[in-house]
Order: C-alpha cells, then structure tokens, then sequence
C-alpha cells in the first residue's frame, strides 16, 4: 500500500475513539470513509495527517514511517488535510489564500503557476480572485479549500466531507473536479462522505467504521451488491 495504517489506537483524553483501526490507499487510489457521526472518521485523518498522535498502531507513507510525525513534515512530505469548514482566511482575497497555501515553496514563477493551475479546475475561483475569501457562497468556499490543498502538489489528500451542506449540483461539480485532480496527478484520496452513491460513482473501494472499528472493506460493486437492509446494518 502507498500509504497504510495499521491497528491504529486513538482518542481524546480518557475516551477512546479508534479501537485498532487498519486502512491503506493505493498510489492514485480513491477511497471513502463512511460511518455515521461519532464513529472515528475526523479523528482517523487527523491522526494519518499528523494532528493528532495514536496511543498505538503504525502508519506508513511510499515505504516510510510516519507515525507521530507532526503536520508539517507531512504536509512537505506531499500528505494534505482539508478539514470540515472553513480552511482559509476569511479577510484575505481568493489568491491572498492560494498564495499562502504555498508558504513552503520559495519560487514564485512556481506558486504562479500552480494558482494558474488552480483555476483551471475552478474558474470561478479564477473569477473571484480579488474577493474576499469570507463572501465566496459555500461551494466556492469549498473549492478554495480544495484549492489550497492542490498548491503544494499533494501526493496523498484527505478530505473530511467535502461536499457537506452544499446544493446536489455544486456537489457533483466538486466531487468531479475531485476525480479529475486524482487522475491528472496520480494524487491518492482518503475521502470522508456519507452518500453511498457518491462511493459508487466516484471511488475505488470503501471502508465503513462503527464505534471505531472497522465493520466493512471492499470494492464498490461489494456495495452495490449489498442488500439494503444489511447495508444499513454496518451503520
């Protein structure tokens, strides 16, 4: 696997949200995390992203340790986390916001160039790159976020709900706009989501947690297979 957890233990304080979790991406690989509120999905990215240390358990990057390691050496190291919500400054501008998201590349003719890159995934970021990032609507504020994440050319991206509260249309627009980065830079997706049929339409595989424990690994067409009664058992 190009990146891999294995029996990951994890929690806040005295509470213990991962119960020995284990999860891999392939290189290129896109694949959704689901379970139902509660059940360890934030907290398992925020422990692959390096925000948050397991109790125990491994995980591995191409090969290379990279249990405790803090955020920024995996954020330089290519393994990107856009969380839930707002991930940007409010009062900068659209391109203030992609600007900094490239705070760890010194060429400038080279964040140029990936902001470029940007827009061509999201013309309307393009469109609204004076604005302030805290006026954009809800999906552009998404795709900003996104956005920042595609600076620095992530070789792994974690995506907690991405598409949470927005309109059925912005939703598939972004979710494709997903797809198409995956494919054009070989980028692995590790992405939360609640829609089955977003699983079916977009990823490779998925897992289901349940109280932080893993209760179903597969391919999609194991899921669109599944009996709708005993889907919604694993829930």
């Amino acid at each position: 696997m190009y990146l891999e957890a294995k029996g990951l233990v994890a929690g806040y304080g005295k509470k213990q949200v991962l119960n020995g979790i284990s999860l891999g991406l392939e290189k290129g690989e896109i694949v959704t995390l689901m379970g139902h509120n509660g059940a360890g999905k934030s907290t398992t990215l925020q422990v692959i992203a390096g925000l948050r240390n397991p109790s125990s358990g491994a995980i591995t990057f191409d090969g290379t340790d990279i249990v405790r390691k803090d955020i920024g050496e995996n954020v330089k190291n290519g393994i990107i986390l856009v969380p839930q919500g707002r991930a940007f400054f409010d009062d900068l501008s659209v391109e203030e916001n992609l600007r900094i998201a490239g705070y760890t590349i010194k060429s400038r003719s080279v964040i140029a160039e990936r902001i470029e890159g940007v827009y061509k995934f999201f013309p309307v970021l393009n469109e609204r790159h004076s604005q302030g990032a805290g006026t954009l609507s809800g999906g552009e504020q998404r795709m900003l976020s996104v956005g920042m994440a595609l600076i620095p050319t992530p070789k792994v991206m974690l995506l907690d709900e991405p598409t949470f509260g927005l309109a059925p249309l912005l939703a598939e627009t972004l979710m494709s706009r997903i797809v198409e980065i995956s494919k054009e830079f070989s980028t692995s997706v590790l992405l939360v989501h609640e829609s089955i049929s977003t699983v079916l339409s977009v990823s490779n595989r998925a897992y289901i947690l349940k109280t932080g424990r893993i209760v179903f690994e597969g391919g999609k067409e194991s899921l669109a297979k599944m009996p709708e009664k005993e889907l919604w058992d694993l829930f």
